[in-house]
């Protein structure tokens, strides 16, 4: 079952991902408003890993670049083995056959506690389907 859930949280930029103007302004206006603190995102990344979770993506994605910027310059998701690439070419090495055994259609794609959320997730969103608690 593929359940569409989409939010907004902090975005932080990576060296190696160019993120959109819009994004960048969006991330500035949210770091003025409180960010989240990078310990409670490394915890959240740790819990996520604790309990089998995983994105689905793919290096070409700018929905995916999004995504794992949320996790901030330290690359908790890739980090914490969180992070799945799903097509060949990327920094990260693919795995297409783990991809298409979980029948991922669209990316990003989270697992979560069994369930598959399509799109871009707020941290908070992450941290409430993952049963981690507030962030």
């Amino acid at each position: 079952m593929f359940r569409l859930t989409v939010g907004l949280s902090v975005l932080v930029s990576l060296g190696a991902i160019a993120l959109p103007p819009a994004v960048a302004i969006v991330h500035a206006q949210m770091r003025e408003q409180g960010a989240i603190a990078p310990e409670r995102v490394e915890a959240l990344a740790r819990h996520l890993n604790r309990i089998n979770a995983r994105v689905y993506s793919a290096h070409w994605c700018p929905h995916c670049r999004a995504q794992r910027a949320q996790f901030g310059p330290e690359d908790w998701l890739v980090r914490y083995g969180i992070y799945l690439e799903c097509e060949p070419g990327g920094e990260q090495p693919a795995s297409p056959a783990l991809c298409a055994m979980n029948n991922i259609q669209a990316y990003p794609t989270w697992k979560i506690n069994g369930e598959y959320h399509r799109g871009v997730i707020s941290l908070e969103t992450l941290a409430e389907l993952s049963g981690f608690g507030d962030l």
